[in-house]
């Protein structure tokens, strides 16, 4: 006689199966998608080592240490402090994330340091005074107002 056992079963943190075992085989299929939030992730990953992360979940973590930042204090309060430190990985990340006009405006304003770009923040808060940002933080909020980019990056961590 053959037995099915049915039982859940994770696989890593983006799906979830059910798997039909009986002696001779196994059946899957997908039961639902995991999501996992952009910001529930970047509390847990923003002060500690990314090292160990995939390249996508660095990436949305850059995006949301320069959301984040920008949004805190405009583009001054970015370059200032530890957020900037990923500025070059989130104008990567950005035209795939959230679109190219969002990498343009970061491009502009890192390209305001000159190269290369300034990597410690004491380094970068001796320059930022000198600049007008206003301008390019009004563009910032233009484009969060009509841009969902908090689906978006969640929609980049569950894929």
């Amino acid at each position: 006689m053959r037995m099915a056992v049915e039982r859940l079963v994770y696989v890593g943190l983006s799906l979830a199966v059910t798997a039909r075992w009986s002696e001779s085989t196994v059946r899957c299929r997908t039961v639902r998608r995991v999501t996992i939030d952009a910001w529930a992730f970047y509390e847990q990953y923003a002060e500690s080592d990314r090292s160990s992360l995939s390249e996508r979940e660095r990436q949305v973590l850059a995006v949301c240490d320069f959301r984040q930042e920008v949004n805190s204090g405009g583009f001054d309060s970015y370059f200032r402090y530890s957020g900037g430190d990923t500025a070059l990985t989130a104008i990567t990340a950005l035209p795939r994330l959230l679109g190219s006009r969002w990498a343009d405006l970061l491009g502009e304003a890192v390209a305001l340091f000159g190269a290369p770009y300034p990597l410690d923040p004491d380094d970068r808060s001796e320059k930022v005074g000198s600049f007008d940002l206003d301008e390019l933080d009004k563009r910032f909020y233009t484009l969060e107002a009509s841009t969902n980019a908090d689906g978006k990056l969640t929609e980049a961590l569950s894929n």
